[in-house]
């Protein structure tokens, strides 16, 4: 399933964090929002490790799943396309 995670936090060691780790499961579509495709498990662990760089009150993050019908529902101007993240096997 896709998502799309926003964050808005103060401090900056913990927005590169959070940025840093986002890179890593998908793909930055503006500064602080990313898609990710990732199943209800994934989506717990990927939560559950941004929560310490998120102080609320001033700091926040919202994840939003994007249904089939709503992504195709997207539109963009500008940017690189986002697609499908493809799977690699190496062996």
């Amino acid at each position: 399933m896709r998502y799309v995670v926003a964050y808005d936090i103060a401090s900056d060691a913990h927005r590169a964090a959070a940025a840093d780790f986002l890179l890593g499961w998908g793909d930055r579509v503006q500064y602080s929002i990313f898609e990710v495709d990732v199943n209800a498990r994934e989506l717990e662990t990927l939560i559950s490790a941004l929560d310490p760089h998120v102080r609320p009150p001033a700091d926040r993050l919202r994840v939003w799943r994007l249904c089939a019908a709503c992504q195709r529902a997207t539109h963009a101007i500008g940017g690189a396309p986002v697609g499908e993240r493809e799977l690699a096997w190496i062996v």
